[in-house]
């Protein structure tokens, strides 16, 4: 089965009112010219029955069908996980199941870099509340993390090797809650997937603290997602309700494949899985 992108935190009249909405105009998908390089594919992390597995797509920049083997690790996961890394250095974001901790994880090749004596240091309390239901907890390729809470306000954090630069969040938009889902992409950059299936992206920029772009519209048809994960250099990963798993590229306003989805995988129901957004980049 093959998917088609029938064109694909704020106000807007389709979906949150805050910002201003900017719209792209209207017209079919413009092939992708430009190529993805992923040294190595593009790397998951995920938990299946509380074990945490280590999964590669090997054909990230293309979308074929071809995987590494599967790694399954340690017991005793859950909860939301976000992840930034590439090649042999990764640095790993959880937040498990009832305890409201935001815990930190570097793993270097094959090993996890202790901290005091244990794999993560908690760096942070009362991050439940962007876990569940239209809430989003999600991180661009700068290592920027995001967070959706139940209210809808977008909050921001940079967490650098000397601890937050804000550790309450900046505040940078609100009436996010209308939203599905939201991906973070590139430096400042959300993808924002509404009820009604449209696709929306928009774009931050850090040094003027400003949107440059709101509530770009790519896309729509997307209602049957049930998760969106980036890889880099516009590779998307879409899951839908029956596991299948489709690969997208979205780069520089123009689609790969025509802007048709590639099935790359199955049995992805029901998982709570990451990947990185630095996996892929320009070529």
């Amino acid at each position: 089965m093959r998917r088609r992108w029938s064109g694909l935190l704020a106000g807007l009249t389709l979906a949150a009112a805050a910002l201003a909405a900017t719209t792209a105009p209207p017209g079919g998908a413009t092939p992708s010219t430009s190529e993805a390089y992923c040294y190595g594919g593009a790397y998951f992390l995920g938990h299946e029955n509380d074990r945490l597995f280590h999964y590669a797509h090997s054909a990230a920049a293309t979308g074929e069908p071809d995987w590494l083997m599967r790694y399954n690790g340690e017991a005793g996961w859950s909860g939301e996980l976000a992840i930034v890394g590439r090649e042999n250095y990764f640095q790993f974001y959880a937040i498990p199941e009832g305890t409201g901790e935001l815990r930190r994880y570097i793993r270097e090749g094959a090993y996890w870099k202790l901290v005091d004596g244990a794999h993560y240091k908690v760096i942070g309390e009362g991050f439940d509340r962007y876990v569940g239901e239209g809430r989003t907890f999600t991180i661009d390729a700068a290592g920027k993390l995001y967070g959706i809470d139940d209210t809808g306000v977008l909050r921001s954090w940079v967490y650098t090797q000397d601890g937050w630069e804000n550790n309450l969040g900046e505040v940078i938009g609100t009436g996010w809650g209308n939203f599905e889902r939201v991906v973070a992409g590139d430096e400042g950059e959300l993808f924002a997937f509404d009820s009604a299936g449209n696709a929306l992206r928009y774009q931050y920029r850090y040094d003027t603290e400003e949107w440059v772009v709101q509530a770009e519209w790519i896309d729509s048809g997307w209602g049957d997602f049930t998760n969106v994960l980036y890889a880099g250099a516009g590779v998307l990963y879409a899951v839908d309700e029956a596991g299948d798993m489709y690969w997208y590229r979205y780069h520089d306003s123009q689609w790969a494949n025509n802007g048709v989805g590639r099935w790359v995988g199955e049995g992805w129901q029901g998982l709570t899985v990451a990947v990185s957004p630095t996996a892929c980049t320009a070529s």
